[in-house]
């Protein structure tokens, strides 16, 4: 069992602390400067929180480069090039003078974040976990930073500001660095024989000719831009459902805990059956939460579909993960999850813009509801068609 190893533990360990500098020191301090920019550049508020726009449209773009970087090189190499990229937005972030400067260094931010956090760690847990591999992804991912980041930022720019609150992220990273550099690819390799053993990457077309690697991708794709469009409109929906800002505002919370809940769930579940279960199941409760609270007339009802909502949000990445896992070698995983990230991108981004759009020319979320619904019914229906076809021999 790979738990009792200890190197394969501290991998994991190493694993979440990338994921976990990625996005909490990012994504998790974020709101917390919105505030200040509006301030210091006299920003509209729709610019000042523009930032982490930036950072998701650089990461999605560069998904595919950071699948083929590790693919190509060693991992700890990776991770402390990001590391390093993440840093340096930080430090150019403390000498802003405009808010185009600050949205320019979120860009240099995002790609190091996709390079240090999401693919490479999964690419290094599951190089280790062949067994409980779902569990271990579940675990790597956990958003620990997310939770704790909001607070402490807050506090730490009440009492320094914001720049020396952004030095200071960028001090982090850099000390950190150390620790990622004792990442190791897989059991049984020095770093001389880590450099020995890659290959060169594989052409994108490679993996798009695979008719079951882009069925499984489009399905994947319509779920993940359902929970972008959820928790852009959690809060209006539930005003719009007759709660107030405040009990409306705990529904998006309620949402955020579960999906911590969420990642180890799906993993687990994968580690019992496998990924393409997970990926299967995941759609199913998607549906069965938005009719939940597509038909909630109380605040229970509600809170309990926002809380499932989470937990098939928070496990959808680690059900694809586990399944392309499943579907590639090592060598090949980090690349077809890296285009996986890139090409979901046009959903996560339309999403949410479609259920306003809805909104606005219905009067009522209950169109958008539906077509979202019926979306995951479509994702459902090819995620068992996949399931069939995985029990036909391996690709």
């Amino acid at each position: 069992m790979a738990f009792s190893n200890p190197q394969a533990v501290k991998m994991l360990a190493l694993g979440f602390l990338a994921q976990n500098l990625a996005l909490g020191l990012t994504y998790g301090t974020y709101s917390a400067f919105v505030s200040r920019f509006v301030e210091e550049f006299n920003a509209p508020l729709s610019l000042a929180g523009s930032g982490l726009a930036v950072t998701a449209l650089v990461m999605g773009l560069t998904s595919p480069l950071s699948g083929r970087l590790v693919a190509r090189l060693p991992i700890a190499k990776v991770m402390v090039t990001g590391a390093l990229c993440v840093a340096l937005g930080f430090a150019l972030l403390s000498v802003a003078t405009s808010m185009t400067w600050v949205l320019a260094t979120f860009a240099i931010t995002g790609f190091g974040m996709v390079i240090l956090g999401p693919i490479p760690a999964m690419a290094l847990i599951a190089n280790w976990f062949q067994a409980d591999r779902g569990k271990a992804l579940g675990l790597g991912m956990l958003p620990l930073g997310i939770f704790v980041m909001p607070p402490v930022a807050t506090l730490v720019i009440a009492e320094w500001g914001w720049r020396v609150t952004a030095l200071a992220i960028s001090g982090v990273l850099l000390v950190c660095i150390p620790l990622l550099l004792r990442v190791q690819d897989r059991p049984g390799e020095t770093a001389a024989s880590q450099t020995a053993s890659l290959a060169p990457a594989e052409p994108v077309a490679t993996f798009l000719r695979d008719p079951r690697y882009a069925v499984l991708v489009f399905a994947y794709a319509i779920v993940a831009g359902g929970g972008s469009a959820i928790t852009a409109h959690m809060i209006p929906l539930g005003t719009y459902m007759g709660f107030d800002a405040n009990r409306a505002a705990v529904l998006l919370s309620m949402y955020g805990f579960a999906a911590g809940a969420g990642a180890f769930t799906f993993g687990w579940i994968a580690d019992r059956s496998n990924g393409m279960t997970a990926l299967l199941l995941n759609a199913l409760l998607h549906v069965g939460s938005w009719l939940l609270m597509l038909a909630s007339e109380g605040y229970t009802t509600a809170m309990l579909a926002a809380a499932l909502m989470g937990l098939g949000g928070g496990g959808l990445t680690v059900a694809i993960s586990s399944r392309l896992a499943e579907m590639y070698e090592p060598q090949r995983f980090s690349q077809a999850l890296g285009l996986a990230l890139a090409l979901n991108m046009p959903f996560t981004f339309g999403a949410a813009p479609l259920l306003g759009w809805l909104y606005d020319t219905s009067g009522t979320f209950d169109v958008g509801l539906m077509t979202l619904v019926s979306a995951y019914i479509i994702s459902t229906v090819l995620f068992i068609y996949l399931l069939q076809a995985a029990k036909k021999p391996a690709f």
